[in-house]
């Protein structure tokens, strides 16, 4: 009797293990983390064709989303102080004007400094100026608006919801190394969560350089999934999705869009 009792008590305590099993794959983060493993795996870009699609939509297709920035400083005689080069992304092509996301470093005017000018070039080799339209400090992000060419409209990025894994493969957009529509290919690696602001930041084995502040990282499917805000020992450091997120809510509070 005691035997079956132990029996008993050992088939409730596998039940119970598989019940709470069942209940965390019903949780939602379990199946955020699940699609995007399967996704994952589903754009293995080790594969040869997943490779080329993946590169030839990065270079017919986001590339065109991909801006150079040149910023120029003043002082109060309109003497020039100072220039500084740096990268952007356009999301949004309205009736007037184009939008691109930057990082707000990039376009901060520093102390003693009376006026700043900001000049975009695209990849037509077209050039027009630039005005700081959105800034916010604590998501170290901007937005730069200018004007959109007659003849033609910049294709507005993808835009990602989730953060790549640890060892996915990512793709850097933007001028490094001084290379107008430069790419560079590397392995996500590290996030940091700060206290502040709840920002999210990720390392990366993309080699860059202070030229591709601003530039767009995107994920194996060409989304938008960080903006480059730094480098780290020559490698990209990046601010992730959840802040570009809240960057463009804020944005389309402040814009209304037929």
């Amino acid at each position: 009797m005691k035997k079956m009792y132990l029996i008993f008590i050992l088939s409730l305590l596998i039940l119970t293990g598989c019940t709470n099993s069942i209940s965390e794959e019903d949780t939602q983060k379990y199946q955020d983390l699940s699609n995007q493993y399967t996704s994952f795996v589903q754009n293995d870009i080790a594969l040869e064709p997943s490779f080329q699609e993946f590169i030839n939509q990065a270079t017919l297709i986001s590339e065109l989303s991909n801006i150079m920035i040149k910023v120029q400083y003043y002082d109060d005689m309109n003497n020039l102080i100072e220039t500084k080069y740096g990268s952007g992304v356009v999301f949004k092509s309205a009736t007037t004007f184009e939008y691109a996301l930057t990082s707000s470093d990039l376009l901060k005017m520093p102390d003693g400094v009376y006026q700043a000018r900001y000049v975009v070039y695209d990849y037509q080799g077209r050039i027009t100026a630039g005005y700081l339209d959105l800034e916010l400090e604590d998501y170290q992000l901007s937005v730069i608006r200018f004007l959109k060419d007659s003849h033609y409209s910049l294709p507005g990025i993808k835009i990602g919801s989730t953060i790549p894994m640890f060892g996915e493969p990512i793709l850097l957009l933007g001028y490094q190394h001084q290379i107008i529509n430069a790419m560079s290919l590397g392995l996500m690696q590290k996030e940091t969560i700060p206290d502040d602001f709840n920002n999210v930041y990720f390392n990366s084995s993309v080699p860059s350089d202070v030229y591709a502040n601003g530039g767009a990282i995107l994920n194996i499917n060409n989304e938008l999934i960080g903006i480059q805000i730094a480098t780290q020992n020559n490698y990209s450091f990046a601010v992730a999705i959840s802040s570009i997120l809240h960057t463009l809510d804020v944005f389309y509070q402040q814009h209304i869009f037929q």
